[in-house]
């Protein structure tokens, strides 16, 4: 994981125990890139469907009410 993130593997080592509370921005776009996993959820925990499926429940709303006085 170090050498594929270009890291120490002491750096590694103290964000897998949590001593490293905020990595850097381009470290954790490295970790992710590595496991192969979306930056915003490593980031946040989040997916974003949520806020995507409210967006679209949103417009979906829209469009029937614009279908609907048509």
């Amino acid at each position: 994981m170090a050498d594929a993130c270009a890291v120490s593997e002491g750096a590694i080592r103290q964000i897998e125990t949590g001593n490293v509370k905020r990595p850097s921005f381009h470290v954790g776009l490295r970790i992710a890139k590595v496991l192969d996993i979306d930056p915003f959820w490593l980031g946040t925990g989040d997916d974003g469907m949520s806020a995507r499926l409210a967006n679209i429940e949103t417009r979906l709303a829209k469009m029937e009410r614009r279908l609907g006085k048509e």
